[in-house]
């Protein structure tokens, strides 16, 4: 078994977005690929001033992610997403306390295509290590 070398991310990515989940508890529209990457999430408290929060990136898909972080968001909260090289807009569809932390699930606005320059880092496919 072989994992993708890093510059073969944009590959991983192109081959999530062309498989959709067979399970039908699976609420994602396209692949997840695990990863590690930690992202700048901001959004708006209601009060014209803006919050932010550093999360880690736990999976990724073309048209989602999970984010663990130390602050709660309530579901259908829009929220943009900074990275070093640029931002876009999600939803968050749930928010879980797991452990010491909340598990975010977000969609986002549009779908991240493989041409997209944010790439997480760490980015793995599940089936390439056989899960």
């Amino acid at each position: 078994m072989s994992l993708p070398e890093p510059a073969d991310k944009r590959k991983v990515m192109k081959n999530a977005y062309n498989t959709f989940p067979a399970a039908p508890d699976n609420r994602r529209k396209s692949h997840r690929l695990l990863c590690s990457d930690l992202i700048t999430l901001h959004w708006g408290s209601g009060r014209g001033y803006g919050l932010q929060e550093a999360a880690v990136l736990e999976d990724y898909s073309p048209t989602g992610a999970s984010l663990y972080m130390a602050v709660e968001i309530e579901p259908g909260v829009p929220v943009t997403i900074r990275t070093a090289w640029e931002s876009f807009g999600a939803q968050v569809l749930r928010c879980e306390w797991r452990d010491n932390g909340y598990l975010l699930a977000i969609e986002f606005d549009k779908p991240r295509f493989e041409e997209s320059s944010f790439l997480p880092d760490h980015l793995v496919d599940p089936k390439d290590l056989g899960l």
